[in-house]
C-alpha cells in the first residue's frame, strides 16, 4: 500500500489528477474486490458531490514531510496561470 490512514495524498491518475485527498480508511469492499485492487475511502480537499469517494491505492501518492520539495508543493497548491504570448 502506498498510503496510510490519515495521509494526505495527491491523485496521480485520471481526470482529477493533481487533486489533494485525505485517506480516511482502507476500502476492501465490492468495488475493490471486483477490480482486484486495494483502495481508500477518501475525502476531497474541495468536496464535490459528483466525485467518487473511493480511490485505488495505486492512483495515489502520499504527501509526507520531506517527500517533495517546496517548489513541488507550490505547483500543487497554487492556481495555474496561463503564460502570456
Amino acid at each position: 500500500m502506498n498510503c496510510k490512514p490519515g495521509d494526505l495524498a495527491v491523485l496521480v491518475m485520471g481526470s482529477e489528477q493533481g487533486s489533494i485527498l485525505k485517506c480516511l480508511e482502507r476500502y476492501d469492499g465490492p468495488w475493490a474486490q471486483a477490480k482486484f485492487m486495494p483502495g481508500w475511502r477518501v475525502e476531497w480537499q474541495r468536496p464535490r458531490p459528483d466525485l467518487w469517494n473511493m480511490v485505488a491505492d495505486f492512483a495515489l501518492r502520499p504527501l509526507r514531510p520531506g517527500d517533495i520539495s517546496d517548489e513541488e508543493v507550490r505547483d500543487l497548491y497554487l492556481p495555474k496561470v496561463p503564460e502570456a504570448a
